[in-house]
């Protein structure tokens, strides 16, 4: 968790969420990317890129 770094989040209007992540470095440069909803907190993260 000290390695990576907050990129960029994403709200919609329906309550959903993104969350981008740079690794740093700990997968090799890819980044991670997570999405939920407000009412539900988070629900899937995966490496892309």
């Amino acid at each position: 968790m000290e390695r990576m770094e907050l990129d960029a989040v994403q709200i919609s209007a329906d309550g959903s969420f993104e969350f981008w992540f740079n690794d740093g470095d700990l997968f090799w440069g890819h980044a991670i990317h997570v999405t939920g909803s407000l009412d539900k907190g988070p629900e899937t993260a995966q490496m892309e890129g």
